[in-house]
């Protein structure tokens, strides 16, 4: 809201400038514009801010709004107002799902799930540890890689664990994967 000490003029306009850590358009919008008329005779005029809901979890955003123009006034002061958009996002939690729990050595396969508790508007990247008795790249493979990237708006991405015959004879083997770490979410449970 701008604010004149008197109503005593022909009609204000004031343009202002936006700064600060928040993005026009993409954290907020205004309305209806960055100017603000008061006509004659009155004392205030106003625009308004209105934070647009993402999916993305971020830190508390400002919008820094300066007088930078006006027309029919002096600036006071303050002569700037500072807004400030809250997030109501969280991160999401992630678990891993197996398909099955054993694999043959000649051509076994299972898909590992992980699965996110919510959307997200950013990527969720889970990075694996591959512990247990079977040796990778000898027992088995994993692909693509021990690092598995659920992309923004999905809740599932998939790795799938490939055993390999080593034409040895020996007891069962097992494999351990956990996440080691998550970027862009939380560790849910279970996390093996």
């Amino acid at each position: 809201t701008a604010i004149l000490s008197h109503g005593d003029h022909d009609g204000v306009t004031i343009t202002l400038n936006a700064d600060g850590t928040a993005i026009p358009d993409e954290d907020y919008q205004v309305s209806p514009s960055f100017e603000i008329t008061i006509p004659a005779g009155e004392t205030r005029g106003m625009i308004t801010l209105t934070g647009i809901d993402n999916d993305s979890v971020e830190a508390e955003q400002t919008v820094i709004l300066k007088i930078e123009e006006i027309s029919g006034a002096e600036v006071g002061s303050p002569s700037h107002v500072t807004a400030t958009i809250n997030d109501d996002d969280t991160f999401p939690s992630v678990i891993l799902n197996a398909e099955t729990d054993v694999l043959d050595e000649k051509s076994g396969t299972a898909t590992i799930t992980a699965v996110l508790s919510h959307e997200t508007g950013d990527d969720v990247t889970l990075f694996l540890n591959l512990e247990g008795t079977a040796e990778p790249d000898t027992d088995y493979q994993i692909s693509p890689s021990d690092s598995l990237t659920i992309p923004a708006g999905e809740t599932e991405g998939m790795i799938t664990l490939i055993s390999m015959d080593d034409y040895s004879v020996e007891g069962d083997e097992m494999i351990l994967i956990l996440i080691s770490d998550v970027s862009g979410g939380i560790l849910g449970t279970p996390s093996e």
